[in-house]
Order: C-alpha cells, then sequence, then structure tokens
C-alpha cells in the first residue's frame, strides 16, 4: 500500500517514465554490445527518492538472459514534460494508480498468466485485480510493504526502555526524554516521520504516516459500506491520533513538519534521531556500510494500540500494450512470475508477495526487519477501496479513480492539524467535508444506485470524464 508510499499520479509517473526511457533508448541505439541479437527492454520504475527497491530489481534483471534488460529508477519530476511515444515496455506501478491505467489502456491483461498465481501471490488483488472482484489481472505485486519503526537499541538498552511499545502516548514519553538536553547532544529529533504534507513536493508522505497513527487509536478514514468520510474521519478517535502527532513533532529541536522520508533514513543513519518511521522497504539503507548507526539500530512494530491494522505499501509490475517487444515483455513477466526468480528476488532484498517464499526460513532470516513484514503483511489496508457494486455484482464501482482527488486534500487541509495552524478537530472537519463533497459528486447514494435508478450503477466511462473535466 501503498510505502505504497512511492507513487505519482499515474499520468504523470506515466510522462516521467516515457521520457527517460526515451532517452535511455536513444543511448543505446547508439552503442554496441555482445548481446546486440537480443531483445531490448526497458522497465520505467518512477519515484521521488534514491529508492532501494528499484536499485535491487536492477541488479535482479542482470540473471535475465533473454533480452537485455534496462531498468530506469526515474525521480518523478526531474524531466521535461514529453511527447514521445509510450517506450517503456514494463512498468512499475503504485497500486492506487491502477485503475486508472487500465482504464486509460495503459496496462496489458496478463490475465492468463497470472490466474494460475492468484492463490500464490499474497493481495495479487491489490496489486493487479481491476475491476475489483473481476477475475482480470494487469500485473503482479513486485514488492509488498508496510511501515515499521526503527530505534537506537543501544540507546534504549542504556536507558531501560522497552522497544516494544503498543501505545503512542509511551513512543511520545520517550522522545520526550530524548529530547531533553540532559540525555544527549547528538540527538535532534526525539522522534521522526516523513511529515511533508506537500502533495506536488512529496505526495503522499504525511498521509501515510498519519493513517498508520489513527488506525491504532481505532479510528479509520471512511466508513466503506456507506461511503461516509464526514463523521468518520473527524471522529474522536482521529482527533486523538493528530494531537499525538503533533505533540511528537513538537519533540524535535529543528523543525521537521515538513520532513520527507529521506530525511528520515539520514537523520537515523547519522546518529541525529532516536527512532523514526520508515518504510520495511528501506530497510537495506539501514543496513549499508553508509549507516553510520547500521549496529546500533533495531526493527520493531510501530505502536498498534489493540489494532492489527497497517497501511499497505507496495507496487506492482505490468506491460505496456503499446511496447514494441511485446512479446519479450510477456516473457520477462512470465519468468519473474516464477518460484525461482521470486526465490532469487527475495534473497537479493525484494520484498516479494509470493506466499511459499514469504514463509521460508531463508526469507525471514534474511535480514532483521522481514519477520516484521511477514507477519504483518496479511493486515495492511489500502487508503480508500472502493467495493463491488452491491446491488450490481455485473457493475463494480471504481476502485480509485478520485485517490488523487482525495489525496490532494488530505495532505493540504489535515497537515495543518499538526503545523498549528488550525486545531487538529477544525483539520479534520474540513478535510473530511471537502473529501465527502468528491465522493458525492462520484456515489451520491453511496455504493448502490439511487432510488428509482435501475441496477446498472454509475458507468465508469461517465466518472472518468467526470474526473478528467
Amino acid at each position: 500500500p501503498r510505502a505504497s508510499l512511492m507513487a505519482w499520479c499515474c499520468a504523470a509517473v506515466w510522462v516521467v517514465v516515457v521520457a527517460f526511457a526515451a532517452c535511455a533508448k536513444a543511448v543505446v541505439a547508439n552503442t554496441t554490445s555482445t548481446s546486440d541479437h537480443l531483445p531490448q527492454l526497458y522497465i520505467g520504475y518512477s519515484t521521488y527518492m534514491d529508492w532501494a527497491p528499484c536499485r535491487i530489481l536492477k541488479d535482479l534483471m542482470r540473471n535475465y538472459t533473454a533480452a537485455n534488460v534496462t531498468v530506469d529508477c526515474v525521480l518523478a519530476g526531474s524531466h521535461s514534460e514529453s511527447t514521445e511515444p509510450k517506450v517503456s515496455d514494463l512498468l512499475v506501478y503504485d497500486s492506487q494508480t491502477l485503475s486508472e491505467l487500465v482504464e486509460e489502456s495503459k496496462l496489458y491483461d496478463v490475465t492468463e498468466l497470472v490466474t494460475p498465481y492468484k492463490n500464490v501471490y499474497v493481495k495479487v488483488d491489490e496489486f493487479a485485480e481491476w475491476p475489483v472482484d473481476s477475475g482480470k489481472y494487469y500485473g503482479v505485486g513486485v514488492i509488498g510493504d508496510l511501515y515499521m519503526l526503527i530505534l537506537r537499541q543501544d540507546l534504549f538498552e542504556e536507558n531501560h526502555w522497552s522497544p516494544f511499545m503498543v501505545e503512542w502516548s509511551e513512543l511520545l514519553e520517550i522522545a520526550k526524554l530524548a529530547q531533553a538536553k540532559n540525555f544527549t547532544a547528538a540527538i535532534k529529533y526525539g522522534f521522526i516521520a516523513p511529515w511533508c504534507g506537500s502533495y506536488a513536493d512529496c505526495y503522499d508522505q504525511f498521509a501515510c504516516t498519519f493513517t498508520q497513527a489513527l488506525y491504532a487509536f481505532g479510528g479509520d478514514l471512511w466508513n466503506t459500506d456507506t461511503y461516509a468520510i464526514d463523521g468518520v474521519f473527524d471522529s474522536p478517535q482521529n482527533a486523538e491520533a493528530m494531537q499525538m502527532c503533533k505533540d511528537l513533532v513538537d519533540t524535535c529541536d529543528e523543525d521537521c513538519k515538513d520532513i520527507q522520508l529521506s530525511s528520515v533514513v539520514d537523520a537515523i543513519c547519522d546518529g541525529s534521531a532516536l527512532m523514526g518511521l520508515a518504510w520495511v522497504s528501506q530497510g537495506p539503507d539501514f543496513l549499508s556500510p553508509s549507516c553510520a548507526m547500521r549496529d546500533k539500530l533495531t526493527f520493531v512494530n510501530p505502536p498498534k494500540g489493540d489494532q492489527s491494522k497497517s497501511l499497505i505499501g507496495g507496487q506492482g509490475l505490468g506491460i505496456n500494450p503499446d511496447s514494441t517487444e511485446l512479446a519479450a515483455a510477456l516473457e520477462l513477466f512470465k519468468w519473474f512470475l516464477t518460484l525461482e526468480t521470486q526465490r532469487q528476488w527475495g534473497n537479493a532484498g525484494g520484498l516479494t508477495t509470493h506466499a511459499s517464499i514469504m514463509q521460508s526460513v531463508a526469507f525471514v532470516s534474511s535480514a532483521p526487519y522481514i519477520a516484521l513484514y511477514v507477519a504483518n503483511f496479511a493486515y495492511t489496508s489500502d487508503f480508500w477501496r472502493f467495493v463491488l457494486d452491491n446491488h450490481n455484482a455485473n457493475c463494480p464501482t471504481l476502485r480509485l479513480p478520485q485517490y488523487n482527488e482525495l489525496m490532494k486534500l488530505y495532505m493540504a487541509h489535515a497537515h495543518q492539524g499538526i503545523t498549528g495552524e488550525v486545531s487538529p478537530e477544525t483539520a479534520l472537519r474540513q478535510t473530511s467535508q471537502l473529501e465527502q463533497n468528491v465522493i458525492n459528486t462520484y456515489y451520491p447514494c453511496g455504493p448502490g444506485p439511487c432510488q428509482g435508478e435501475s441496477d446498472t450503477g454509475f458507468p465508469v466511462p461517465s466518472l472518468l470524464t467526470l474526473l478528467r473535466g
């Protein structure tokens, strides 16, 4: 879900990937290689930081011998818009952009290839199935992901603090102690997390952090049965969670309300943070020789209260239907699905969603944070996931073509509750009302047809037309 966490809206992602891949193909066309007779494939992987999974995928693709494969780790926004035709042969995409990519004909139907594996890959429906419950697949989960808490084990042991915190209040208490001047001058952040609220600069980072927190307080984003946001997102539980987040932001010696994921890694690794939240997929960065604190860190679950729910992260791998090497792309996709490739992927540090690999001793023991991933991934959930229309099984509602509209509001307005611009209650109430307006535009009667309407629901094309307009 998610990580996750690492995408922009599908149109922006595609433009960036296309532009970079076009440049890459031009370069390769002017070079010689001992493998010139093999197809040249490009995997577009768009992110907004130096992303460990993309580096690992590059390494994995060196094992593929039936084509020359280039994985383009493209920093979103780092290339100008291009009118070049789509040239990436495969695409790594975020789960929440699946429906838009499919409706825009930017993902190839791989149902025939994925169906035999639908019970092999965990949460394949989250990453690849569209429409929901349709049995049609357009990719597979390339990585799963969720949040973890990274902390300084040496300092926790010295101060007799338990790293296994159930409530966020425990985390806050320790963060305040760490901030005290008589603790250690090196600690600038008692607790650090991706608090950045700029949709343009960091997409959903604050939303991911706050959603993880509100789950622990028994809150939620909306009512999945009625599509109600107003009265749910602005609940007392969520207000309590937001006040807690504001108090945690205040444990920073420096202003950290705009902290991004890359800065979380830097602060933990240079020793200026006692603890912080990051995605499990960033784990390799904390074990890298460049991380000065790597031998002093431990990885645990974030506080969850009495809830087991976590925010899903992760991404899918799909094929561009306009690829000029479609047959070769399909062969690469089939290779990626196999047990042996998934074993290699997991051994290299990729967060495989292949069930048997996830359950293997070799994978679970491959890194100190993998056990957290395996134990918790089944309990992850995306932000807003539209379900099948209860009134007509043949007319599923859209998963999330409204995702980016809702996320822009979440980031812009809810974030004000931790900056002090408005109270947590006001921030949540304003966000709830604005998000509810979006939902009411597309689903005026909730998940089913309005009184007097036929059970045909709301046609997909008209919804997309409204969204584009």
